[in-house]
């Protein structure tokens, strides 16, 4: 059951690419089959941007040249919404990155759901969420602040009502800080700049019932990917994770997002080969 009322039973994705990884794919593959009785819509923009690069961090310096599921992902069934960003009065011609931050603040503010990144392989349903009980039932904000040693936010996994003001905020103030040379500009370092900590943006928005979620929901190997990959002992994911954030933007997660496929895949015995198996082969490993 789902004990969030405020939060509506939907999420949200974009991919703004002609191709995509089997890693990638399975994101909404293993969400759906989890999730039966969630709405998925998957935005994908009118315009595509040739996607070079603009910033100078390591961030997705790696491109792409493997088998290609973008006909999978469409063939799934599931709401396909077409954007155009010039309508929303986003710029176009950025890269894809900062596009699909513009629309995340802008669902998350006035729709609500559950926005998600396209590098997380979900193997729990929504229901197993630990913040997923009647006690929360008013919360309406959720966002995913780190606040053991350095303080950060990490973007990929929130949840919100619609009509969120706190989003909104952050919406309006994507369009005043968007710098195309700076990778986070509108993504993390606009929760970061504002709000250092919990209290700070429950001092801001006193009407509105926050929750921090908890780094290991799905950011378990944020401090060493490798592990993922390198990996079969499935007892280092904690019990209250329901996915796994593999970081495609990494350079580390390149090679094995170019050479993991769904035909292969078993021929390796890591923690992610286990965890696509559960989603391939409704095997319960966990």
């Amino acid at each position: 059951m789902w004990h969030l009322e405020k939060i509506p039973k939907t999420l949200h994705v974009y991919w703004g690419n002609d191709s995509i990884s089997f890693l990638r794919y399975l994101t909404i593959l293993s969400f759906a089959k989890c999730n039966p009785d969630w709405k998925v819509k998957l935005y994908y923009p009118k315009l595509k941007h040739e996607n070079k690069r603009t910033w100078a961090s390591c961030e997705h310096s790696h491109k792409f040249a493997g088998e290609n599921y973008i006909d999978r992902l469409f063939g799934l069934d599931i709401d396909k919404i077409e954007i155009s960003f010039t309508e929303l009065g986003i710029r176009e011609d950025m890269a894809e990155p900062f596009k699909a931050d513009s629309l995340r603040w802008m669902l998350l503010s006035s729709e609500g759901g559950l926005w998600s990144d396209f590098d997380i392989i979900y193997f729990k349903p929504m229901e197993d969420f630990y913040l997923n009980n009647a006690e929360n039932r008013n919360i309406d904000t959720l966002f995913c602040l780190n606040e053991n040693g350095n303080r950060y936010h990490s973007i990929g996994f929130l949840l919100s009502s619609p009509g969120n003001e706190f989003y909104r905020f952050v919406y309006k103030e994507s369009y005043l800080k968007l710098d195309i040379s700076t990778y986070q500009s509108i993504g993390s370092h606009l929760l970061n700049t504002h709000f250092p900590t919990l209290s700070s943006a429950q001092d801001m928005f006193k009407h509105l019932s926050m929750a921090n979620i908890k780094m290991a929901v799905v950011y378990t190997f944020r401090d060493n990917i490798d592990q993922i990959y390198n990996s079969n002992v499935l007892s280092r994911i904690p019990k209250l994770a329901i996915g796994i954030h593999w970081y495609a933007g990494h350079p580390y997660s390149a090679k094995w997002e170019n050479t993991i496929t769904e035909s292969n895949f078993r021929d390796y015995d890591t923690i992610l080969s286990k965890l696509i198996r559960r989603v391939i082969e409704d095997e319960w490993l966990i």
